[in-house]
């Protein structure tokens, strides 16, 4: 005898539940992929900032530590400290921060343990030219490290020699300095006196003066603190301590611009970047003059 079995029917999911459950699953595998794409370009951007604080920091802080044993040589009309603005420089009002932007090279002399004269020079090249003639008015530079050592004797040797280093004549297979960093966009200099005043326009005029202290500004500027065009501190004068402004372009933003056309182009690939600077500033006390 066969005995009557009870069917038990199975409901399964509809075509709209699934689906509203393979959309649903998109929508949230597309959640994830852009989270995890965002959470790289942070990362990223985070390795990028490390890297470039790295590389601009121990620049920064080899420039720092020079400058705080700044010497003054003491002989008549003989070059401690200069101060000059190279021949090109960023566009203007790139920083937002900053009365406006320059490039400057800068020379200083130190008298080392072993009673010798150091003279140090830190220079911009002008590595990308942002100018359609090609002529270097306005561009991104490369910033190098010059060094000499001459008796106590000879102080003067020290600024030929870094002049002569600077000469566009001269062979590049004999230049002695070293590249330092790339993507400078922005090297200012400013002294300041004992109490704290900075240093500005002098009467006298640069290239035939004798003073011991020579500042020549921008002239027709409208900034409050105008940029020094050039600076020059000699005999036994030198300034109580002096301000150090460094602004760096990442790297890759600095690959990115050499591929942009023309100047026109390039400036404002650079107005839109100017968050892809970094800038290190610091006031660096001078241990050999007094308070």
């Amino acid at each position: 005898m066969i005995l009557p079995t009870k069917l038990h029917r199975e409901k399964g999911l509809t075509l709209l539940e699934i689906l509203v459950s393979m959309s649903l699953l998109v929508v949230i595998t597309l959640g994830l992929t852009t989270m995890f794409s965002q959470t790289q370009k942070v990362f990223k951007r985070g390795l990028t900032h490390v890297d470039m604080m790295e590389g601009g920091r121990a620049t920064f802080d080899l420039m720092v530590r020079g400058m705080q044993e700044i010497s003054a040589c003491g002989v008549s009309n003989e070059v401690n400290l200069e101060v000059i603005s190279t021949a090109f420089v960023p566009p203007p009002n790139l920083f937002s921060n900053l009365d406006n932007g320059t490039l400057q090279n800068l020379f200083f002399l130190v008298k080392n343990m072993e009673n010798k004269w150091e003279g140090h020079g830190y220079w911009v090249s002008n590595s990308v030219v942002l100018d359609d003639s090609k002529n270097p008015k306005t561009g991104v530079g490369s910033l190098y490290y010059f060094r000499t050592t001459r008796l106590i004797s000879q102080p003067s040797l020290c600024y030929q020699d870094f002049l002569r280093e600077l000469d566009p004549a001269r062979d590049e297979n004999n230049k002695q300095s070293v590249k330092l960093l790339d993507g400078i966009v922005h090297m200012r200099v400013r002294a300041y006196d004992t109490s704290g005043v900075v240093y500005r326009q002098t009467n006298s005029t640069p290239a035939l003066s004798t003073n011991s202290v020579i500042v020549d500004v921008e002239s027709n500027s409208t900034l409050k603190n105008p940029n020094i065009r050039m600076m020059l501190f000699k005999n036994q004068s030198l300034p109580r301590f002096v301000e150090l402004e460094l602004g760096v372009l990442e790297d890759q933003t600095l690959t990115q611009l050499k591929g942009v056309g023309v100047n026109a182009e390039r400036e404002t690939f650079l107005y839109r970047k100017s968050d892809r600077i970094h800038l290190f500033r610091q006031q660096i006390p001078i241990r050999t003059v007094s308070r």
